[in-house]
């Protein structure tokens, strides 16, 4: 609610469309790293509370897995918004492939744990996350001022703060069954949710495609020929 949509739909009626998915680049980083930070807070207390054999080294590795999978979400949002279609591709081929060679060669090899499984899918993550961020130019051009990220914080947040009340409550509705299967009926049960999200999601592939096509091109067009253009 805070980045992405912004994204999608302020970014089709810029200009500069590649300094401004930069700063939305950093933008993303400093707010993702932020929640981060705070989520960390909570972890101690679940450990002394639950029941489950979790090591806290998990821990770390499930908050940075966390920020590597919102950060790959926004860069392929935004090599769609950049029209850069075959780089979003590619690099999520690269990550699925890392993961479906992974868990294939540590069933295989009977090595197939939480740990190892949580190796694969980091490793997987961080490359795809770090590929994109070299496409996207990050690193290099004219560097992003903390006025500059700051304008575009109060602008995503002028955009973005009639959507929060609805991003909260979906949370709060649609995940609560997740959480509620996981720690009340046990990991197989959320297990098998989560498998019959994703069947159910691959019915949903041209929805979306809607979802990643749509917001910038609509946004462009509003732009630049008003509302008979849509």
């Amino acid at each position: 609610a805070f980045i992405i949509r912004p994204l999608m739909v302020l970014g089709g009626k810029k200009e500069e469309v590649d300094f401004f998915s930069k700063k939305m680049y950093w933008l993303s980083i400093v707010s993702t790293a932020a929640i981060a930070f705070v989520s960390a807070a909570f972890f101690p207390l679940y450990l002394m509370t639950s029941q489950l054999d979790f090591e806290p080294t998990w821990v770390l590795t499930l908050l940075f897995l966390s920020f590597l999978y919102l950060k790959n979400d926004f860069v392929r949002k935004a090599f769609y918004l950049r029209k850069s279609h075959f780089k979003a591709l590619f690099s999520g081929g690269i990550n699925s492939g890392i993961q479906l060679g992974g868990i294939a060669f540590l069933t295989l090899t009977t090595q197939f744990n939480l740990s190892s499984l949580l190796t694969v899918l980091l490793f997987g993550h961080s490359l795809q996350f770090l590929i994109s961020s070299i496409w996207l130019g990050v690193f290099s051009g004219s560097s992003i001022s903390f006025q500059e990220l700051k304008e575009a914080g109060v602008e995503c947040w002028n955009y973005s703060k009639w959507l929060l009340n609805k991003a909260l409550v979906q949370w709060f509705s649609g995940n609560f069954i997740l959480l509620a299967a996981g720690s009340i009926l046990g990991p197989a049960a959320l297990g098998a949710i989560k498998i019959a999200q994703h069947l159910t999601g691959l019915i949903n592939v041209a929805l979306l495609a809607l979802e990643n096509f749509l917001p910038q091109n609509a946004s462009a067009l509003y732009s630049k020929s008003g509302f008979d253009a849509l």
